[in-house]
Formats: structure tokens, sequence, C-alpha cells
């Protein structure tokens, strides 16, 4: 085979290789709202020592869903039309950033270090903006991300988010309203 040859079929296969990627993302484009998601209200848990050792202890009235603010702290880094696979990739980079920003300014720096050694060079100019919004848009918010995952839903795919209360007492306040 030739070298024009070789060239001319590896950029067929290219060609190929897109096209079937964006017809994926065209099948499993994020929906623009999620009508019902919205309307189920946070619940709290009690895990203890073991995973195996959850305990539910009720709705969370009054609590603004984390998953909520999760959609809203990444949706500027969104293409016009994320795919599921996008959404998941900005919230657990989104959630990382997050729980970054939470340290002390004393701390955050050599928590920053340790992870964008992991990160490729556009993972850590994205995860920076990130850590910006956050202590910029979302000061006031203290809760941790603790997971992040995606679920089926009749409606399509949603964002599960666990995160803690800003402290004990608050949760035990929710808990006895």
């Amino acid at each position: 085979m030739s070298a024009n040859q070789q060239k001319k079929s590896l950029a067929q296969a290219k060609a190929r290789a897109k096209a079937k990627k964006r017809k994926l993302q065209r099948e499993h484009e994020w929906p623009r709202s999620e009508p019902a998601y919205r309307d189920v209200e946070p619940v709290v848990y009690a895990v203890n020592d073991s995973t195996n050792d959850v305990k539910f202890l009720g709705p969370a009235p009054g609590v603004e869903k984390m998953s909520a603010v999760l959609l809203e702290f990444i949706e500027p880094f969104q293409s016009a039309t994320p795919t599921d696979d996008e959404v998941f990739y900005l919230a657990r980079l989104g959630a990382l950033a997050w729980n970054v920003a939470l340290f002390s300014d004393e701390l955050r720096p050599k928590e920053i270090d340790r992870i964008v050694r992991h990160l490729t060079v556009a993972e850590v100019d994205l995860f920076y903006k990130m850590i910006d919004r956050k202590l910029i848009r979302f000061r006031d918010n203290h809760r941790s991300i603790v997971k992040v995952d995606m679920g089926e839903r009749p409606e399509g795919c949603t964002l599960l988010v666990s995160s803690t209360f800003e402290s004990w007492d608050d949760a035990l306040e929710h808990l006895s309203s």
C-alpha cells in the first residue's frame, strides 16, 4: 500500500469515527431541563463506619439540592448541547474543584498541587477556573460534595449528588423540624 493510500485510509477511518461520535452525541443529548428531579426533596442519611451501615433519617425540607447547585456551578463550562458524558465529566471535575476551594487559604495551594499533577493541561486550566468560580460565586456555600453519579429516570439521565450539611447543628435542626 502506498503512502497516499495509507493517508487516505487513515483519513476515512478518522471521519467514520468522528461521524459515529457525533451520532452518539445526538442520540444521548442531555435534556436542557429536568422536570421531575427538582420536585424531589433532599433526604438525609446517616453513614456509620461501614458503607453497609446506612440509615435513612428522613426528608430535609428547606435544604437546597446539591445536584441543582452543582449543575448551576458547571453550567458556564458546558457546550451548547452537552451530552450525558460531558455533564458527568464536568460534574466530577467540578466537585473536585468545589471541595478544594473549601480548604483554607493556607492549605489550598498544597491540595491543588497534588491534584493538578494528575490532570491534562486543558483540565488544569478548567480546574483553576472552577475553583475561582466557587470562591467568587458560591463562596457562602460550605457544603462538601461526597459523591457524584448519574442515574436513569424515565425522562432521561439525572445527576445524583451526595453532600454534607454545613454543620451537624444544621443537620439536626432540619431533622427536628
